[in-house]
């Protein structure tokens, strides 16, 4: 799969994947939305229209044991909603023994109100978590989220109880920006993961295929600027990227290299391969196997495309992720 040169560290075999286009390395980071089903209903989510999954516990096994053979990758598991996935625990627990040592786990948290399921999926090798909270306005979450406050109090307590007992494991409070919540809002659920030593992220509004919810959600040009003006309060690594008009990865003049291409696979529901949920599917491992894709055509013209600058998307969380990857090559 990967022509290794003999003498190349891994950042210099990163560059030169980067300007030729070829995969050079294995990806680090293998990013699957298992499922577009969920079991709320989000008012922003991207599957307005569930269609489940193609994804079979067989097809999972197969590419993380292939990526799992020299370097295990870091593994984030989303959605739609990950949890109600039906193999979701067999494949959590196959990812574990394959070697991986960090499982991120992206969801809306309502499952995590069962605790013997929280500590469950614990035990089973999962090493962070990530979960969706943009308010703490009792009427506005359940308006954006589509379940009871009250229900995410019960979330809550729970993950103080997990981080209590499990402290190696790393639990995050995530925020979307948008037209729907003020910076004051989002600077409260801050505040509150502060306070109980919890980590906490923040994303732009991302455009859906549905004009309703991006006329509703997304912030216009002058509402983004005005808001970023009043995110003072955002600091370090993530805050350098919101803050930002643009992606600093994707604007031109600048010196900053998107690797996704060559470190990231993200595999939707249907079994489509691309490099970031953004970019058109490059290949389907329904159909191919990974091998063929991750060395095809199709990917080496997408890693083109990144390489030349030529995409436009602010969606910060890919931002941090591409970042974040430079500490693990």
């Amino acid at each position: 799969m990967c022509k290794i040169i003999l003498g190349d560290s891994p950042m210099d075999l990163l560059n030169k994947a980067y300007g030729e286009c070829f995969p050079y390395l294995l990806p680090v980071r293998l990013d699957i939305s298992l499922t577009t089903d969920c079991d709320i209903n989000c008012a922003y989510c991207w599957h307005q229209k569930k269609n489940g999954s193609l994804l079979t516990y067989e097809s999972l096994a197969g590419i993380i044991d292939l990526l799992s053979l020299k370097r295990p990758p870091r593994l984030n598991l989303t959605g739609g909603e990950p949890t109600i996935f039906p193999d979701f625990e067999r494949i959590l627990e196959h990812a574990h023994k394959s070697g991986i040592k960090n499982i991120l786990l992206c969801t809306n948290g309502y499952r995590l109100r069962e605790m013997d399921f929280a500590e469950r999926i614990i035990g089973l090798g999962l090493t962070a978590l990530n979960i969706s909270v943009d308010t703490l306005d009792s009427a506005k979450f359940e308006m954006l989220r589509g379940y009871k406050f009250s229900d995410f109090e019960k979330v809550l307590k729970n993950c103080l109880s997990l981080k209590e007992k499990f402290p190696n494991v790393n639990i995050s409070l995530v925020s979307v920006m948008s037209r729907e919540v003020t910076p004051d809002e989002l600077y409260e659920v801050k505040k509150l993961c502060i306070s109980n030593k919890l980590g906490y992220f923040v994303q732009t509004f991302d455009n859906t295929k549905y004009r309703e919810i991006n006329k509703r959600f997304a912030l216009r040009r002058k509402e983004r600027r005005e808001y970023l003006e009043r995110l003072s309060w955002l600091d370090g690594r993530v805050g350098d990227v919101v803050k930002r008009a643009q992606n600093p990865l994707t604007q031109k003049g600048k010196s900053t290299r998107c690797y996704k291409g060559i470190t990231t696979v993200k595999l939707s529901s249907d079994g489509s391969i691309g490099f970031c949920w953004q970019s058109k599917p490059v290949g389907n491992i329904l159909k191919s196997s990974f091998i063929e894709i991750w060395n095809s055509e199709a990917a080496r013209r997408a890693r083109a495309y990144i390489r030349d600058k030529r995409c436009r998307c602010d969606f910060d969380c890919d931002v941090f992720e591409s970042l974040d990857l430079y500490d693990i090559i």
